[in-house]
């Protein structure tokens, strides 16, 4: 077993090999110019960068070193929403609770944040996930993307792929599944576009769910607490004689982590 600083993977004696060739090519290149470099490149991740590549080594490591050069000139472990420190309702995305694989599961609607600048809306995508897998030894992420309030402008061609090569680039395999509930019909041609800009094994993690069908969609993913949980946000953003300013949910406390396995890579 090679011992990491994360959930158990299981990968096969392939992966095992590129993962070797990919650790020597690393410490041959002289890619670590500072510990948060060699923390950030451990077993686990160096997997996900293989796997975003198809297994090629050398592709894998250029990725990953731009990746790195990325970090370094965006100090990504220092960035915050400042959006969300003036006003905490400028973003609706948190974490919800976890999945029955132990992965975090992301909220987030159009109804109930007042921000629509795409910088900022970056920004907090990047502060929340850095600060979530830093807490956990989950290595994906579940996204409920809730399209109540859903406007035009909201998500353009640009925006779209600009949050697409920002997952694509920086992020890779990192989204386990996301689920766009309640998407109208508006969307479809945005969607068609943004398609194009994504790999095929990203795009089968994505599926569109109607309302009426979320509870059978979900009910193999998400435990009943956390359908309850959804089922309140549903509710909540779609009930007219509610007021979703005095909703305040930058001030829940986060879901308790679940305690993860044995920390290790292993064979498949």
């Amino acid at each position: 077993l090679v011992e990491v600083l994360v959930m158990s993977i299981l990968v096969s004696e392939e992966e095992r090999n590129n993962l070797s060739k990919f650790r020597l090519l690393l410490e041959e290149s002289d890619d670590f110019t500072d510990p948060e470099s060699l923390e950030f490149c451990d077993d686990s991740t160096l997997v996900r960068f293989l796997r975003a590549r198809q297994g090629n080594v050398e592709s894998a490591h250029a990725m990953i070193r731009a990746t790195l050069k990325w970090r370094e000139e965006n100090e990504t472990s220092k960035i915050v929403c400042s959006a969300c420190k003036t006003d905490p309702k400028s973003h609706s995305t948190r974490i919800i609770g976890w999945c029955m694989k132990g992965r975090p599961v992301f909220y987030s609607s159009f109804a109930s944040q007042t921000s629509r600048d795409p910088e900022d809306n970056i920004d907090h995508i990047i502060a929340l996930l850095e600060s979530t897998f830093k807490m956990i030894s989950a290595q994906s992420f579940v996204w409920v993307i809730d399209f109540a309030g859903f406007q035009t402008g909201d998500i353009t061609p640009s925006t779209g792929r600009q949050a697409l090569k920002l997952f694509c680039d920086n992020y890779p395999e990192r989204l386990g599944a996301a689920y766009l509930l309640d998407s109208p019909l508006v969307f479809s041609g945005l969607w068609r576009v943004l398609k194009q800009w994504i790999e095929p094994t990203t795009e089968r993690k994505i599926s569109f769910v109607r309302l009426r069908d979320r509870n059978m969609k979900l009910k193999n993913v998400f435990d009943s607490n956390l359908l309850n949980r959804l089922d309140e946000e549903i509710k909540r953003i779609r009930n007219t004689d509610s007021q979703i300013d005095l909703h305040e949910w930058w001030n829940e406390l986060p879901p308790v982590p679940p305690r993860g396995p044995n920390r290790s890579i292993v064979n498949a």
